[in-house]
């Protein structure tokens, strides 16, 4: 064999060896990203689980009674989120939807130390804002049936699991519309109501601001409006106006109901007609309206509506 011969296959030998492992980096490289992956993807599972335990529809005074209702999280609300705040800090946060196969539990990989926890369950197009703990505010400052719980945890060098019991924070106005006749026309109905709160202090749970809260709803076919409101203590009041509009957004009729009694975890049920011209018609606070074995309080709230026609 000759010299030019070894020599050009000692050449050959040293380039399919470079070859070789140029082939092999990328690979190597890609087996170490996949290996991160799945450690990143461990690491966001976090070392806290957080667990919705039951929905507790009493009111605050009856917390400790022995009468307690546990449903699933999708009976009650849409939408879900989790913020945990140190020193009034947001330090994490998580919202879930309904759709979501983990809905009602959540888990946050957090360093040891104490934190509060707020948790929320409503319903409405968005998520809720929850920056400032004492200002949660929701998505076009609308208030659906609404649930919430605050407490402190304490996180160690082992997994915590947190049960959860969510309140209910809200009242509720009802309009049992007992008309004759309803008008062919008639499109919705606008209520504009001062009194109660959008915002919610999450560390309370009461409403935090005065609100001058605004809905609109389409009548149900079993002539029902609801409207809900954060109280700013355990009872207060709401100065209510309600007006129907029609299809080109006339109004047709419009009333006021002022000083209109509500109570956390309460219905304040109004029972009357709407279309008549009747002056400061005063009608009694009916019974609270169960819709459930204790989703609403079955005490009873008795009040005087005055409904004006404007």
């Amino acid at each position: 064999m000759s010299f030019m011969y070894k020599h050009f296959l000692c050449i050959l030998i040293a380039i399919a060896a470079l070859c070789l492992t140029s082939c092999e980096t990328p690979y190597a490289e890609t087996e170490v990203a996949e290996q991160n992956a799945n450690t990143d993807e461990q690491q966001s599972e976090g070392n806290v689980t957080f667990t919705i335990n039951n929905f507790e529809m009493m009111p605050f005074d009856k917390y400790f009674a022995n009468s307690r209702a546990s449903v699933n999280a999708r009976d009650f609300c849409s939408r879900l989120t989790y913020a945990v705040y140190t020193d009034g800090i947001r330090v994490k946060n998580v919202n879930q939807l309904m759709t979501d196969k983990d809905f009602g539990s959540a888990s946050m990989q957090l360093e040891p130390g104490t934190y509060t926890l707020v948790v929320i369950g409503y319903s409405g197009v968005g998520n809720a804002t929850t920056t400032n703990i004492e200002k949660i505010t929701f998505s076009g400052s609308h208030i659906s049936d609404t649930f919430w719980a605050c407490e402190e945890f304490t996180v160690g060098s082992t997994h915590t699991t947190i049960s959860i019991d969510m309140k209910r924070i809200v009242a509720c106005v009802r309009f049992d519309m007992k008309d004759e006749k309803i008008p062919t026309d008639l499109q919705l109905f606008k209520f504009y109501y001062v009194g109660g709160s959008s915002t919610l202090n999450g560390l309370t749970g009461f409403g935090s601001v005065e609100s001058n809260q605004r809905e609109e709803l389409t009548l149900s076919k079993d002539s029902v409006l609801e409207i809900y409101t954060i109280p700013h203590y355990q009872k207060d009041y709401l100065d209510i106006t309600m007006t129907a509009l029609d299809v080109n957004g006339i109004a047709i009729q419009e009333k006021r109901f002022p000083k209109v009694e509500v109570q956390v975890n309460h219905i304040s049920n109004y029972t009357g007609t709407f279309f008549t011209n009747e002056p400061d018609s005063i009608v009694d606070g009916s019974e609270i309206d169960v819709k459930g074995d204790n989703e609403w309080d079955r005490d009873t709230i008795r009040f005087e509506v005055k409904s004006q026609t404007l």
